[in-house]
């Protein structure tokens, strides 16, 4: 029984393989759980073995939606709608219309003209990417092509969308760092964060060991002692949780980015960032600026149309 259990299994696996597809263990994506961990996260590169870490973040640490600062006075757009959703509670106006109207003014106010300037870098500072849309960002230290870029950003939007649209939506209807966006990309945006809202603070914060249950990040190095986060995937969960006064989290790391390792990074190795203006990407996240930005944002700007 047991050879005739191994053989269907072996032709299991090569039907699979010829697919492009392969069996592994059910505890396969299971990270090392290493909750009370505060050293140095450099050390983690040598405790992985080909997995993934989950720590513990602080909050007041954590950067979202690229240059905000998860932390009490970060001006992130998603905390500042939950708490204002608390804020006003009890009165006559609904949760989705408060959320609604803080990111609507959000995305209406913070356009960006180009990559750079998400980035916090002046507009024609970095040509590659001058004839590409404001959302097409790589960051210096990521091993992309920009064409892989696109793709990646094309289905995701797709993918994030259909969680609470029935509508086919691309990245044509906006992304969720900035704006414009369009009216039902709006709504989207709205919904994730209003059920996430809900969700936390009836039951806390649920994680799970596959690939999606947690915060995703990248671990930014100062120095040694002196890092923060960078949310890559989960930026409504880690924004909710802020904005519901958690101080701190349990993170996934996929990467450590260090900073004295900017000539190695790819983007500086390919050309596409000169040395300084990485340096100046890493440190506006590394200090998040995207309050400060925000604040020196034109008050009033066009939606996209729907379509």
């Amino acid at each position: 029984m047991t050879e005739m259990k191994n053989y269907l299994f072996s032709g299991i696996k090569f039907c699979l393989a010829r697919m492009g597809y392969r069996l592994q263990p059910l505890d396969a994506d299971r990270p090392i759980a290493l909750p009370t961990f505060d050293g140095d996260p450099r050390a983690l590169r040598y405790l992985k073995n080909g997995r993934d870490c989950l720590i513990t973040g602080k909050m007041e640490n954590g950067r979202g939606l690229l240059l905000f600062s998860l932390g009490a006075n970060g001006k992130h757009p998603f905390v500042e709608g939950v708490r204002r959703v608390l804020d006003a509670s009890g009165e006559s106006i609904s949760d989705k219309e408060v959320l609604r109207r803080t990111l609507h003014d959000y995305y209406s106010r913070h356009r960006p003209q180009s990559v750079a300037e998400v980035l916090g870098i002046s507009t024609g500072k970095l040509p590659v990417f001058d004839d590409q849309p404001p959302w097409a960002v790589i960051k210096p230290w990521e091993s992309l092509t920009l064409e892989e870029r696109l793709r990646k950003m094309q289905v995701t939007e797709r993918v994030d969308n259909r969680q609470v649209s029935d509508v086919e939506m691309g990245i044509e209807h906006g992304c969720n760092f900035c704006g414009p966006v369009s009216d039902e990309k709006l709504r989207v945006e709205v919904e994730r964060l209003y059920r996430i809202m809900q969700s936390i603070r009836r039951h806390g914060f649920v994680r799970n060991d596959f690939p999606d249950g947690d915060i995703r990040v990248d671990i930014l190095v100062e120095a040694p002692g002196d890092w923060r986060w960078l949310v890559k995937s989960g930026h409504h969960r880690a924004a909710v949780m802020s904005a519901l006064g958690f101080t701190t989290v349990p993170i996934r790391v996929d990467s450590i980015v260090c900073r004295e390792e900017v000539d190695v990074w790819p983007q500086v190795m390919a050309g596409t960032y000169p040395r300084h203006l990485a340096l100046k990407v890493f440190d506006n996240i590394f200090s998040g600026v995207g309050g400060s930005i925000l604040g020196k944002c034109k008050e009033k700007v066009m939606m996209l149309p729907d379509g």
